[in-house]
């Protein structure tokens, strides 16, 4: 019986090898098979119609530039350019026309944006609505993209919008009366120098890095973190689940948190300013010499001030109000569901 169970067991081992011997070269054959499928970039696709669209898959390949949509500026008062999963980046024209440069996996003409509204001014491209997917093709590296080349003119409205790609730029929009409104939907948003009227960003599940902003700001995300630098103006800035961290703010405006933490360090404060958390503290840092009515409330957590002694607390301490300076014209309201609170004059 001994010798029959160290039998069995000898050939349990075995077999166990044998097992794994065949798993790292079925793994091996497969990448050696992903990889020259990859080099070889067969372009042959098929396409199946869908509810959504048209599903288009091809075996390995890369982006190459398909498609170049140039308008002169002088006819375009308003431009929308959407698309639905591509990655968006703005860059300053060369030229006195906007540019749009499609880098497709596919060269079918089927794949490429249309365009509408050229006779009327208000300009709107859209993105083709097949979805090409390129199997093994993060081997090399490169997705689709879309460029979108914009004269630094007075454009009166600009908007960009990705359904599940990100958004970048570093093109100056100007116009103290224009529009400017930038959407992601699981994409990121960053985005640096604008002036406008209204200006408005919205990411879903991405976050938002904002730099050198001016006018009348909407900051939206519902599950990304918010970043901004240079933010001058009214300001609505909103976070669901997400951080907000603004520099160098000049202005007045709302910031709301629901899961996250804020953090704001104001340079100048025109008007009101309202903070308040669900279950993240927050904290704001306010120019010396301001003066202005203060009331704060917390749930759960502490109240923080360089100015406890002009403030009046109830006797949980978790909520506080008063006035510092002469003739307060500004109201700031902060508060915490179950986190912290704090104030510091700098």
């Amino acid at each position: 019986m001994k010798m029959n169970r160290k039998a069995v067991k000898k050939d349990q081992v075995k077999q166990m090898n044998k097992n794994k011997m065949a798993f790292w070269i079925g793994a091996v054959v497969i990448l050696l098979f992903a990889l020259l499928i990859s080099i070889g970039s067969v372009k042959g696709a098929r396409s199946i119609n869908g509810a959504n669209g048209v599903f288009a898959f091809s075996v390995g390949g890369k982006a190459k530039l398909r498609n170049t949509i140039e308008l002169p500026t002088s006819e375009v008062d308003a431009l929308t350019v959407e698309y639905g999963s591509k990655n968006i980046y703005v860059y300053p024209a060369s030229e006195d026309k906007i540019v749009i440069k499609e880098y497709l996996f596919s060269d079918d003409p089927a794949a490429q944006a249309t365009v509408t509204g050229t006779e009327s001014g208000e300009v709107f491209v859209r993105g083709s609505q097949t979805n090409h997917f390129v199997l093994f093709g993060i081997f090399m590296g490169m997705g689709e993209r879309i460029e979108v080349y914009i004269p630094e003119t007075d454009l009166k409205e600009l908007s960009i919008i990705s359904g599940s790609g990100n958004i970048a730029s570093d093109v100056e929009f100007a116009n103290t009366e224009g529009i400017l409104s930038v959407q992601a939907g699981s994409g990121n948003i960053n985005w640096d120098k604008a002036l406008a009227k209204d200006l408005s960003f919205q990411a879903g599940s991405g976050n938002i890095r904002l730099n050198e902003i001016t006018g009348d700001i909407k900051i939206k995300t519902g599950s990304g973190n918010i970043t901004c630098e240079g933010i001058t103006g009214v300001t609505d800035v909103r976070a669901g689940s997400g951080n907000i961290t603004i520099d160098e703010f000049c202005g007045s405006g709302s910031a709301t948190a629901g899961s996250g933490n804020i953090k704001i360090v104001a340079n100048n404060i025109t008007d009101d300013i309202e903070i308040e958390t669900g279950s993240g503290n927050n904290k704001l840092e306010i120019p010396e010499g301001l003066s202005f009515r203060f009331e704060a409330k917390t749930g759960s957590g502490n109240i923080n001030t360089d100015f406890d002694d002009a403030l009046t607390f109830n006797q949980k301490g978790n909520q506080a109000e008063g006035s510092v300076g002469t003739d307060p014209a500004v109201n700031i309201s902060m508060r915490a569901n179950s986190g912290n609170v704090r104030i510091v004059i700098d």
